[in-house]
């Protein structure tokens, strides 16, 4: 392009500027002087001229943050009055500017996509018409263009979507004279380190050459398909060949490069704990999570591992029969709790299922007494032999398990009575010596719409052992009214073999080395929240959840910052929350609980029972602080954490000698969740029957949120990340509640403008992302 050109052009008088603006608009409306010593590759388009306001808007009309790509809309004087003899055309492109109090004033539409720089200056990135839509997420292909134009070794990009369907891709060609293969990988890590995951091409073409049409545009047709093996690496060892058919396994993929991206191809801190998992499995090597974010790839993963010294693995294997069986830490726990009837955090947990068109009914008894007898925990009770608590396991013969069908097709209001009941089975009482601990109602709306209540003890299940029960269920159900066996291959093993192997573990040095590590992390004492509550406190503990949403393209622009610091989404919106609380409180130290699966070992993500674990991530923050330097401290300390998992909380508090006190968490009072893999509602089918779960019926705050005074629950969505606040309301009102969501949006819009800004100098203003609120346009004018 003419401004690349500058640099080459000899010195002297003449000054070289890029100007850019429609006809529509006078046009020229913003202008940059090229320099020689502009540090740039791709030379922006520059600032409004004197008079101009230009906005950079999503698909909303929302303005969006500094970074982050939009649609260029251009104001102030320059802008027409529209098309001479096509109102419908001029309706469409000069519209009322939403953000100016003037009500004449219009806005042009251009078309172009643009992104404001952190200094003010505006990037062009192509046209909106180039946006595309890959899994249900809408992508600039500019956007792409542009980063990869920036690279050093690229001389120009083009991104195109190629395929349908399950088929389709990103694809990059790139005009380079540097080696293909040492050209990818490098273009790939700097697309990884600016770009979020589903923006990264998944195939590159390296070219001399972009063929023309005869005006000098480029010739798209003429791009060469890429092959399968553009940028793929076969294995080249055994080793490298045993983690390809890990990843494999973890991720869902057919076929992986030993050059591509664990974070690119969908990984995540919970898949990392997987693959760490099974790496100890199948190789005998001891991999520490941090690892896997160091050496991101098969290739340079294996180097990693072919360094490290074996270890013995101890998989868990069935015990012996036997009249009873000890407690795993977490059930200890939840019969303490039962003894003292402390807390109903821990007793009775319905889920509700919304079961669409012709059932079966006695095919899904059937079903449900199939899944007891699969999974002993649910026809396991709890008995106390001298002042020790035990496990027993009743023969399928012998347990009870209660399915009751209530017909409502004749009540007036059948979804408020069918809300009622499912209110009432969380406060129906169950006897953890005699059971039973797994009972199901269901309730017969019409001869197509039932709602069914399963209720299972917390002792012997948590969310993931519901999605276990659910996808069984389906399995079960299908393969009856089909009059076919039972397809579920039996389990190797049970909770109770779980139990035995857990404690056994903690009783040796793996379990020692667990806890030196958490008394390190949180010794010292732990404070409460510096936050005072705004409302008088009742005698009873209550809590209340207040939601909002932080929108696409600022989750987008937040993943997209974690990225570059080798973090995660989660990791993104921890630190985030703890610079809010920083600023509000002026507490340094702050503790933030987030919640574990306990399924690391492959073997025990079809099990059903108790194993989620609670980890307590503390972090100092200090107002003189970067954000980024905040980032990478959470990011590591996060890593630490989830290497450690197991060790119980309750333990941990033991040691510690923490006081606890009624309704109020002894380690921490914010808590994180990110919705992930096996976590929120997805529907199933049974036959011809639907089954979604009815999140109006099923509460949160079981568990994990109980006893804090705020606990996050985040869950990405296309359009943008869902985030329900569950709070203390018995210390917090809604108003304050509703005004921290506003004050995170702003920290998270502060942070992408600028991630190096002091944690003192976050404003906590008003300038939120919420796809709610409309919000007053980033305006620069006269350059």
């Amino acid at each position: 392009p003419p401004p690349r050109r500058a640099a080459a052009a000899p010195p002297g008088p003449p000054r070289l500027y890029n100007l850019y603006g429609p006809p529509e608009a006078a046009v020229d409306v913003t202008a940059w002087e090229c320099r020689r010593d502009d540090p740039h590759r791709n030379v922006p388009i520059g600032r409004p001229i004197a008079n101009t306001r230009l906005y950079i808007v999503d698909a909303q009309m929302q303005p969006v943050p500094v970074g982050v790509a939009g649609e260029l809309l251009i104001g102030g004087t320059p802008v027409g009055r529209g098309y001479h003899g096509e109102p419908e055309l001029s309706a469409e492109k000069f519209i009322a500017n939403p953000f100016s109090e003037d009500p004449q004033a219009r806005l042009y539409r251009t078309g172009d996509l643009a992104r404001y720089r952190a200094d003010g200056n505006i990037d062009f990135l192509g046209r909106i018409d180039h946006q595309v839509k890959l899994r249900g997420l809408r992508i600039e292909l500019g956007e792409i263009e542009a980063t990869l134009a920036s690279h050093p070794w690229v001389d120009a990009a083009v991104v195109a979507l190629r395929g349908v369907d399950d088929g389709a891709r990103l694809v990059a060609w790139l005009l380079s004279s540097r080696p293909k293969a040492e050209l990818i990988e490098a273009v790939r890590g700097h697309l990884q380190q600016r770009l979020p995951d589903y923006m990264v091409p998944s195939a590159f073409v390296v070219l001399t050459a972009f063929a023309q049409l005869p005006n000098g545009k480029l010739d798209r047709a003429s791009l060469p398909e890429p092959g399968d093996s553009v940028d793929h690496v076969e294995p080249g060892n055994a080793l490298e060949a045993q983690l390809a058919a890990i990843w494999q396994e973890v991720l869902g993929k057919n076929r992986i490069s030993t050059t591509a991206n664990f974070f690119e191809l969908g990984g995540n801190s919970l898949s990392a704990t997987k693959v760490a998992a099974r790496i100890r499995r199948d190789l005998q090597v001891k991999l520490e999570i941090r690892s896997l974010f160091s050496h991101p790839t098969i290739s340079s993963l294996a180097k990693r591992i072919a360094d490290t010294q074996p270890i013995d693995y101890a998989p868990v294997t069935p015990l012996p029969a036997q009249p009873q069986y000890e407690l795993s830490p977490a059930q200890t726990r939840l019969w303490v709790q039962d003894r003292l009837n402390a807390s109903q955090a821990g007793g009775p947990l319905p889920t509700s299922l919304l079961f669409e068109g012709v059932l079966d009914v006695d095919a899904l008894v059937r079903a449900f007494r199939a899944l007891s007898e699969r999974h002993e925990i649910l026809r396991t009770r709890f008995v106390q032999v001298g002042n020790q608590p035990f496990q027993q396991v009743l023969p399928p013969g012998e347990a009870a398990f209660p399915v009751e069908v209530v017909d409502l097709q004749d009540a007036e209001d059948r979804d408020a009575q069918a809300a009622s009941i499912a209110a009432s089975e969380r406060l129906a009482p169950m006897d953890l010596a005699a059971g039973p601990l797994f009972r199901v109602k269901l309730l017969r709306l019409s001869e197509v719409r039932h709602v069914c209540i399963c209720t299972m003890h917390h002792i012997v299940t948590d969310g993931w052992s519901t999605e276990v029960l659910l996808d069984d269920l389906s399995h079960i159900y299908n393969a009856l009214i089909e009059r076919r066996d039972n397809p579920l291959p039996a389990l190797a093993i049970q909770y109770k073999d779980y139990a035995g192997w857990l404690n056994r573990l903690l009783a040796g040095p793996e379990g020692e080395r667990m806890k030196d590590y958490w008394l390190t992390k949180l010794g010292g004492g732990l404070r409460a929240l510096a936050l005072p509550g705004d409302v008088e406190q009742p005698a009873a503990p209550s809590w209340n959840t207040w939601r909002f949403e932080l929108p696409a393209a600022a989750t987008t622009a937040l993943e997209s910052l974690g990225k570059r610091h080798g973090a995660t989404l989660f990791i993104a919106l921890l630190s985030a929350i703890k610079a809010l609380f920083y600023r509000r409180s002026g507490q340094e130290d702050i503790v933030v609980g987030t919640p574990v699966a306990g399924r690391e070992l492959p073997e025990l993500e079809s099990q059903v029972g108790p194993y989620l674990n609670v980890l307590a991530l503390r972090d100092r923050v200090a107002g003189d602080d970067r954000f980024d330097t905040l980032l990478t401290r959470v990011r590591d300390t996060t890593i630490e954490a989830f290497s450690h998992p197991l060790y119980p909380l309750d333990r941990l508090l033991d040691e510690l000698h923490v006081k606890r006190v009624p309704g109020r968490n002894p380690l921490f009072d914010i808590g994180l969740t990110l919705q992930n893999q096996r976590q929120g509602a997805v529907d199933r089918y049974a036959g011809q029957v639907r089954i979604s779960e009815l999140p109006d019926h099923n509460q949160q705050g079981a568990d994990t949120e109980a006893a804090t005074d705020f606990w996050f629950l985040a869950e990405p969505r296309d359009e943008g990340l869902a985030i329900s606040v569950v709070y203390h309301a018995g210390r917090f009102s809604e108003a304050l509640v509703r005004g921290l969501a506003d004050e995170l949006t702003s920290v998270i819009g502060e942070i992408l403008a600028n991630p190096g800004v002091r944690i003192r100098n976050l404003t906590l203003g008003q300038r939120a992302l919420r796809a709610d609120t409309r919000q007053p346009a980033v305006e620069l004018s006269a350059f």
